[in-house]
């Protein structure tokens, strides 16, 4: 497969994921987040300060996210399907930023597919 066949397949999937991530209907889908949570968690710009702490781990340091954070959320009202959703959506948020950052390293127009 060419290499440009092969980066739009991957940036519609890229895309699709996205969609699905952050545009999911809780009234029409399992979501127990709203699509505004979750897209604040994608951008990193929450509100609510154990939240906030809890993302900004998840962007910057995902790899030191432990059971007491976890704890942390739930004493704080938050369900474990709550959680999952808010660390799938700020983790795929700054995956893509990263992306889109070597990306235009490499071609800045291909930011823009």
């Amino acid at each position: 497969m060419p290499p440009k066949q092969r980066l739009d397949r991957l940036a519609q999937a890229a895309r699709c994921l996205h969609d699905a991530v952050l545009e999911a209907d809780p009234a029409l889908t399992s979501a127990t987040t709203s699509g505004q949570l979750r897209r604040e968690a994608y951008d990193g710009v929450v509100e609510e300060p154990v939240l906030a702490r809890y993302i900004a781990m998840v962007r910057e340091h995902a790899h030191r996210v432990t059971d007491a954070e976890i704890t942390a959320l739930r004493a704080h009202g938050l369900s474990d399907d709550a959680i999952f959703e808010l660390t799938v959506a700020a983790a795929l948020g700054e995956g893509q930023r990263r992306l889109a950052a070597g990306l235009a390293l490499l071609d800045p127009a291909a930011v823009q597919r």
